[in-house]
């Protein structure tokens, strides 16, 4: 994870803390929904940007400024919706062998993390698309926030273990 997305995920968490504190303090129940509904909002938006630069990050390496532009026109500037089955499609686009074991990691060992950032873009769904429903709570906004970050981690670590691997591989075949 690069300086940006961590200021990203400090500067959400600070805000959510900071969310929390204000609803404890104030109890109108139709400044609360909406506090927590913005919530909802700034974490998931919040994560997507993460995610987003860490992919941009991985795919723009080694590309020229021409096709950097390119991608980030074309990707950065888009919407997605950052849930466990959305991200699992885009890796795969970029790696299946990564997203394999992305996928075989929160089903299995993360299984927590990822149906706690699937709850979260599921209410945030709902609130994009104005339909009745009842906001989390703000601890489990600030809890699927850090569950979002610790799939990224994940994710961040798969890439990294894959790019040594590639590195070791190119070094000894170099070497030969």
């Amino acid at each position: 994870m690069n300086e940006n997305e961590k200021n990203i995920y400090h500067n959400t968490l600070y805000e959510l803390n900071d969310i929390k504190e204000t609803i404890n303090d104030n109890k109108t129940k139709k400044f609360i929904t909406y506090l927590l509904k913005y919530s909802i909002i700034l974490s998931s938006s919040a994560l997507e940007q993460m995610l987003k630069q860490m992919i941009y990050n991985i795919i723009t390496e080694s590309v020229n400024d021409y096709t950097k532009n390119f991608i980030e026109k074309h990707f950065l500037n888009k919407t997605i919706n950052p849930n466990s089955k959305n991200v699992i499609e885009l890796i795969n686009k970029i790696n299946a062998n990564i997203s394999k074991k992305f996928k075989s990691g929160i089903n299995k060992k993360y299984s927590y993390y990822r149906d706690n950032l699937n709850a979260l873009i599921s209410n945030r769904n709902t609130i994009a698309h104005t339909q009745a429903g009842t906001p989390m709570s703000i601890d489990e906004i600030i809890n699927a926030h850090i569950s979002g970050v610790k799939l990224i981690l994940f994710l961040d670590w798969l890439v990294m273990h894959d790019k040594k691997n590639y590195q070791l591989t190119r070094t000894c075949i170099n070497f030969v």
